[in-house]
């Protein structure tokens, strides 16, 4: 209802929507509870849940939509943007943008940062000034005779 006043208004009183609303291509419909879900050709399958068949509209900037990102992507045990998305969708939520949302979510995952990320070359050290002197061979040998 923060987000979405108008669009919700407009469905309530039967009027089509503005062609600049980002709702205009999901046809969305309003349930019993007044709760925003995405509309579609599915209403008389029988075999689906509500959940799948219509899914909830969230906006992408609302502090819900990133908690809803963060719960499925450590559900998913931070496998990556597809299987996070995927999650969401099957649970019922549909995220205007949500690609968008879950790859900068991943981009801050500290955890996916070590997972993904590339391995570190460490640079040598300079040589010290011993190596560097020229002085007769086996100067600096020691050898252990008892040890193993």
């Amino acid at each position: 209802m923060e987000i979405y006043r108008d669009e919700i208004d407009s469905i309530k009183h039967g009027k089509s929507l503005h062609n600049n609303s980002s709702l205009s291509q999901l046809s969305p419909i309003l349930d019993v509870d007044d709760t925003l879900r995405v509309g579609g050709r599915l209403r008389n399958y029988k075999d689906c849940s509500d959940l799948s068949k219509h899914p909830i509209i969230l906006p992408k900037h609302h502090h819900i939509s990133l908690l809803i990102v963060r719960h499925f992507h450590e559900k998913v045990a931070h496998q990556g943007r597809s299987l996070t998305d995927g999650a969401i969708r099957t649970a019922g939520f549909w995220i205007l943008g949500s690609r968008r949302l879950v790859s900068s979510l991943l981009h801050k995952c500290v955890i996916c940062r070590k997972l993904r990320g590339c391995f570190g070359c460490q640079q040598m050290a300079d040589l010290p000034q011993d190596r560097l002197t020229p002085s007769p061979p086996f100067t600096f040998v020691g050898v252990d005779t008892f040890g193993p």
